[in-house]
């Protein structure tokens, strides 16, 4: 006697194998979103870092830092192409705003990075940008509502907001006050 197999999917089979091909592009799909994310901040981080290393050439390592602006820096060629959505108009890699100013009447410039994820405003608030003796930072800013430049800075805070003198910061430090409503948090880099 001879034993056919049947080979045909039943209902169950075909259950558990669109099941599976589920379960493998979920997974994808999280390792696609954290892979994009770790290279916005990465790409987040080298603007930074451009954006304070051209400032400082292009103002020959010296005071005063008169007129810098969106428009000014845009003018001057200080940012990296990718920033510019118009010469008023920057935007970081997770489409939040950017704005350079003068403070402390010229003695001094900052750059507020806005729009950011919790993840990105801890990386960027706990990266090593060095301190005032090395590079220039007085402070470092954390808001999490935070797209205006603080007016009053650094003399006085809005409920929320965190700012030190004290860099670099901690992770788990920053990860206190990178706590914001969706992609609501902002950080402030204010040199002199």
């Amino acid at each position: 006697m001879k034993h056919t197999h049947n080979k045909k999917f039943t209902v169950k089979n075909l259950l558990i194998s669109f099941a599976c091909v589920c379960i493998i592009g979920a997974s994808g799909f999280v390792i696609y979103t954290h892979l994009l994310e770790k290279a916005k901040i990465n790409n987040t981080l080298n603007q930074i870092a451009t954006l304070i290393n051209n400032t400082y050439q292009i103002y020959n390592w010296r005071k005063p830092y008169d007129g810098l602006g969106n428009l000014s820096a845009v003018q001057m060629g200080i940012l990296p192409k990718d920033m510019i959505v118009s010469p008023l108009v920057l935007h970081n890699p997770f489409n939040g705003d950017v704005h350079l100013s003068t403070v402390s009447n010229g003695e001094g410039f900052a750059i507020l990075y806005g729009g950011l994820p919790p993840k990105a405003c801890n990386a960027i608030a706990s990266a090593d940008w060095g301190h005032q003796n090395s590079s220039g930072l007085r402070y470092l800013m954390i808001s999490p509502s935070g797209y205006l430049m603080p007016k009053f800075f650094p003399e006085r805070l809005s409920d929320g907001e965190y700012d030190s003198s004290n860099l670099p910061l901690k992770y788990e430090e920053t990860s206190k006050h990178c706590i914001c409503n969706g992609s609501k948090c902002a950080v402030l880099f204010f040199f002199q």
